[in-house]
């Protein structure tokens, strides 16, 4: 290489600038180590940066004299254009000797990348000088195969009251900038694989690669996760659970209507929720999000607002929401909200069943005239609740289609957030009346197998959410089986589903277009 890269960034997010972000200091060093180790044999004699936390400098800079790099250099600042534009003021001159081209550059790590591929970083790097880039990244490899590379040049066009992401920045400018994308097979975004270690299910992702052995080449991810689901599916990222199975209204895009009288009206014991919740916490340990939703109104449940307390404090908790159609009393969940601290209350999302503004409309996909009765509980809500933690819900499907322009306008103009919904006919159980088919064309495996668990409010859990209330369709009870045993059970479903052989699953994948969605 004639103009090699300058300097080494590894550039950690708010939750990783000091060794608290990870379990143990031991394991941000020793994926320092192995990042430089394998990025050596490419470049070095230079400088390594990190806004890593003081307290770890002393073996980070160990680490880079061990592999041959002339420092360990810590910069602290509070924005990331800032961060970059301070390495580049210490980066050596231009050495083209045009001034109308600075072709020094530096490589990017949002992170760190102990399962870094050496081949297809070299290539990247070698692509970048070829093409005289001002920017190159990849498109669709996972973060932590490759870094990112910049050019002084293009940090220093960025705007001085700019605080955002330099790749976000890009995105909005790419035709400003000599961009250059890296792509190569296979394309493993639908798998959504973080390498970078930026965050716990990233970690618990790379610690099952390095127990298997070191040195990996990127083509070798897929068959891996293949045959070893329990390494993708290392806990659930989404809890839907069913509080109350039973409503007072009759909604004709509700599959509870099929249900057999003895199976409805249930509500959910809370001690299945405690032990749900504990053995996450306890057995994963993984952030995760709840759904109170199912085939019911959670808010009838009689113990609802001390179970959402019971959520709300969960540590892994990232998110609960709330799916209703808020026909009920809310005076004792507004009580309930206006008692949280800040932070509790931030993790709380409400979702409201609202397809229509239209009186008749409403009644007849409801089965009840009570749409003032819902703006009038909207209203109230929302002077304890911010209204960007509440999102009102089109269905869309063929009755409310042409009302959808003049819908989004008035909620946006209200101040809600939006959520489009897809219609679920629950394959094929009911009517088909979805507005437009967005399935894409090409199968690959379902997201909901992946990383979802359904929670009956008899505490059965479904293999998917596309069979509640089915014992057939069971992985397992919570009252007698544990949330691990549970979830192992899934892991072959996966593993069938990844390898396109969606007739082997016990639940009705091969007539389901609810595959691609993801929930969190």
């Amino acid at each position: 290489m004639k103009y090699p890269p300058q300097a080494v960034v590894f550039y950690l997010k708010d939750d990783l600038l000091s060794p608290q972000g990870f379990s143990d200091p031991k394991t941000f060093l020793r994926y320092l180590e192995l990042t430089l180790e394998k990025l050596s044999p490419i470049v070095k004699n230079i400088p390594v940066y990190s806004n890593l936390g003081k307290e770890l400098s002393e073996q980070a800079q160990a680490i880079s004299k061990k592999f041959k790099y002339s420092k360990f250099i810590i910069l602290e600042t509070s924005r990331e254009s800032d961060y970059f534009a301070k390495i580049c003021d210490q980066l050596p001159d231009s050495r083209t000797g045009d001034p109308e081209w600075d072709e020094t550059s530096f490589l990017v790590f949002d992170g760190v990348a102990p399962l870094l591929d050496r081949n297809l970083t070299e290539e990247l790097i070698q692509r970048h000088e070829k093409y005289l880039a001002q920017y190159s990244y990849s498109e669709n490899l996972p973060s932590g195969i490759v870094p990112r590379i910049l050019s002084r040049e293009f940090v220093r066009s960025l705007p001085a009251e700019y605080s955002g992401g330099t790749q976000e920045f890009l995105a909005k400018n790419i035709n400003q900038f000599d961009t250059e994308i890296f792509y190569t097979s296979p394309d493993l975004r639908q798998w959504r694989l973080d390498f970078s270690a930026s965050n716990p299910r990233s970690r618990r992702l790379i610690s099952s690669f390095l127990n298997e052995k070191e040195n990996w080449k990127y083509d070798e991810v897929q068959s891996f996760l293949i045959s070893h689901p329990e390494v993708f599916r290392s806990g659930p990222s989404y809890y839907e659970i069913e509080l109350y199975r039973g409503c007072e209204y009759d909604c004709l895009f509700c599959p509870r209507q099929n249900l057999k009288p003895e199976e409805d009206n249930i509500a959910l014991d809370p001690k299945v929720l405690d032990q749900l919740l504990s053995q996450a916490e306890k057995e994963f340990g993984l952030p995760y999000s709840v759904c109170f939703g199912g085939l019911g109104e959670p808010t009838l449940h009689p113990n609802f607002s001390e179970l959402v307390l019971k959520t709300v404090s969960s540590p892994n908790l990232k998110e609960l929401f709330i799916e209703t159609a808020l026909y009920t009393d809310p005076e004792k969940f507004i009580q309930t909200i206006s008692g949280l601290k800040e932070e509790d209350k931030k993790k709380i999302s409400l979702i409201v069943n609202l397809s229509t503004r239209d009186k008749r409309t409403y009644s007849q996909l409801y089965g009840k005239d009570n749409l003032e009765n819902v703006l009038k509980n909207l209203r109230s809500i929302s002077e304890v609740l911010p209204k960007s933690s509440i999102f009102l819900q089109f269905l869309k499907i063929k009755e409310v289609d042409p009302e959808l322009d003049q819908w989004y306008e008035e909620t946006q103009k209200a101040g809600y957030e939006i959520i489009l919904q897809k219609y679920n006919s629950y394959s094929d159980v009911l009517p088909q009346r979805r507005a437009s088919d967005l399935t894409p064309l090409g199968r690959d495996f379902c997201w909901h197998i992946s990383r979802d668990l359904y929670l009956n409010a008899n505490g059965e859990v479904s293999i998917c959410k596309q069979t509640p209330g089915s014992k057939k369709h069971s992985l397992g009870n919570i009252n007698q089986n544990s949330l691990v045993e549970i979830w192992a059970k899934g892991n072959p479903f996966f593993t069938a589903s990844a390898q396109g052989k969606h007739e082997t699953i016990p639940a009705p994948c091969l007539s389901c277009d609810e595959w691609y969605t993801f929930n969190a």
